[in-house]
């Protein structure tokens, strides 16, 4: 397991913003010191995971990244086929049940995040994974 402060691949091309619970908050406050608090949350360092699982018994790895509040880039070349579509069955649910996000940005390669982070795919990357 590899941790990476920013995830690129192949053409696919992502925008991720984090979030902070209390970017709401912040906002509503109109003191200079409360600006400057927000300015240093929002500017935090995103955590990602990369994965590349040959067994289905690694995805609970994947899901406790999740609910630590990393983002997973999930390899799945390494996998046979069905297990493939199991591990990503597996990781859309709990992904699910976190109000996370999930995106395919690759052949056999996808990005599940948490609630925290937003994640936007360009129209063009859009257009090349189909």
């Amino acid at each position: 397991m590899k941790k990476l402060l920013i995830a690129a691949a192949g053409a696919a091309v992502i925008a991720l913003r984090t979030a902070t619970a209390s970017d709401n908050e912040c906002a509503r406050r109109s003191t200079m010191e409360n600006v400057d608090e927000t300015l240093t949350e929002v500017n935090t360092i995103h955590e990602f995971v990369v994965m590349e699982p040959r067994e289905l018994k690694e995805m609970p790895t994947a899901i406790q990244a999740l609910c630590d509040r990393k983002s997973v880039v999930l390899n799945l070349t390494m996998m046979e086929p069905h297990q493939a579509q199991r591990a990503v069955d597996f990781l859309t649910g709990g992904t699910y049940s976190i109000l996370g996000h999930q995106q395919r940005i690759g052949e056999r390669i996808f990005l599940f995040t948490p609630s925290c982070v937003q994640v936007r795919l360009h129209a063009h990357s859009a257009q090349l994974l189909g």
